[in-house]
């Protein structure tokens, strides 16, 4: 399966309106090597839809006005080597937004994790959390440069492999292949993460990780998954795990990223052919210029599965 996406935003004009967000947190002081932050992410969203359903010989129209998401984050250090992150969301009045299913009106867990770092070059990371798939799920909520990440995004094993729609908040018909993850849009498990600087226009970023992935293969082996990226930045850094949808002219970069996602025998088996492996495979590019007080950016990729 291929697809493909490329986004190009000067302005953005269209009949549904950006996601309105909004974001305040204060700090609190643990001790003399301690420190977190709690803060709050809100994002409101209006829509108007004229969805054909490729299931059905008619459209689907819908005008509505939605909390898109509602994130309370606790995250902070311990000691110099050692740093934590949780975050919880509330999920309203969105048909689909939990992977799998289509609940509203929930609470859940989409982070829990512990990193023990050496500076920027070695970090550790272990709990609840984004596989480095591709830099569309690396992106943060809170600057995601159009309404939404690309429908195509849900094909990917975090996402539980369905077609997305209206902006995310629906699934497409038929496109369950119960592949579900365990916690939403994340995954369980181990990442080796670093940055490292060439020179002063050149750096890089590497991930390395094991996951529990989707344990449904009919023999109950229990493949682990495994993802690994890379990244180079020329002239500024994007030294964070997650990347920023836009940096509204506070960077010049141009980023290049190449992504491999893979699980053995993530499926039941398939007749003689045995059980079904996933392989995700995605080159993604990235560019953000300062132009006046804004800027221009660029975002595209590639996807084979």
């Amino acid at each position: 399966m291929k697809r493909v996406y490329v986004g190009f935003i000067l302005l953005l004009l269209s009949v549904t309106l950006h996601p309105v967000t909004a974001a305040a947190g204060v700090t609190l002081k643990l001790g003399d090597e301690s420190e977190a932050e709690l803060g709050l992410l809100v994002q409101g969203l209006a829509r108007f839809t004229d969805f054909r359903n490729p299931d059905s010989n008619h459209a689907e129209s819908d005008e509505d006005l939605i909390l898109r998401r509602a994130d309370i984050y606790l995250g902070g250090y311990y000691t110099e080597y050692l740093k934590f992150f949780l975050q919880v969301e509330g999920v309203a009045n969105c048909k689909g937004c939990v992977a799998g299913s289509d609940d509203s009106n929930k609470v859940r867990l989409t982070d829990a994790t512990v990193t023990a770092h050496y500076k920027q070059v070695a970090q550790f990371i272990v709990g609840v959390q984004k596989p480095p798939a591709n830099r569309d799920l690396l992106t943060t909520d809170a600057t995601l440069m159009a309404m939404d990440r690309p429908g195509i995004t849900g094909y990917n094993l975090t996402w539980g492999q369905r077609g997305r729609v209206e902006f995310n908040t629906a699934t497409l018909a038929n496109t369950n292949s119960g592949l579900s993850p365990t916690v939403a849009d994340r995954d369980v498990g181990g990442t080796f993460f670093g940055t490292y600087s060439l020179s002063d226009v050149v750096h890089v970023k590497y991930y390395a990780g094991l996951y529990k992935g989707i344990q449904k293969n009919a023999k109950n082996e229990d493949w682990p998954r495994y993802t690994i990226r890379g990244q180079i930045n020329l002239f500024d850094p994007e030294p964070d795990y997650d990347n920023h949808g836009t940096y509204l002219g506070t960077k010049k970069t141009v980023a290049l990223g190449l992504s491999r996602d893979y699980q053995w025998d993530v499926t039941s088996e398939l007749g003689s052919k045995g059980a079904g492996s996933y392989v995700f495979n995605n080159i993604d590019l990235f560019v953000e210029y300062p132009v006046g007080p804004g800027s221009a950016t660029f975002d595209s990729g590639y996807e084979h599965m």
